[in-house]
């Protein structure tokens, strides 16, 4: 019940008819009725947050972020420009095939849409499968051979 109500907290859900467990078919029409009155883009962060919250439960190794970190050999930090990096970013996506939302989002996660989109990303990247996963791998460590070799 403990973990319950931290996952509901976590979606935002805090109102009392959230928290509680129905037993009755009118207590699930209450439920249902009090989440039908919410936005639609509520409803939709809420869903994307919950499936978000089910792929911390078992991440996939690496986490995208990681996995960027790993083998994008372009840093922030090396361009005075962001447009120039961003730039640099696509052009590794695309050569690894992963030019397409959310992957492509350049990564802001100091705002409540950067982080929205952080988290699809890695939901995304979790539903690609495990193969899928290491296939890109593999072509973002091709790439990294080939576009830094000499650059020591």
């Amino acid at each position: 019940m403990r973990k319950r109500s931290t996952w509901l907290r976590e979606l935002g859900l805090l109102e009392p008819v959230y928290h509680a467990l129905c037993s009755t078919s009118e207590q699930q029409v209450t439920l249902e009725s009090a989440y039908s009155k919410l936005t639609v883009v509520k409803r939709r962060a809420i869903e994307a947050k919950a499936k978000f919250l089910k792929v911390k439960l078992k991440p996939p190794k690496p986490l995208f972020k990681d996995f960027e970190e790993q083998y994008f050999v372009h840093k922030k930090e090396d361009f005075s420009r962001k447009d120039d990096h961003k730039a640099k970013r696509g052009e590794w996506l695309r050569a690894i095939g992963l030019d397409d939302e959310p992957f492509c989002w350049y990564p802001y996660n100091t705002t409540e849409l950067g982080i929205a989109q952080e988290e699809k990303t890695e939901v995304a990247w979790n539903d690609l499968g495990l193969a899928a996963r290491q296939a890109v791998e593999a072509k973002a460590s091709e790439f990294n051979k080939v576009h830094t070799w000499g650059a020591s």
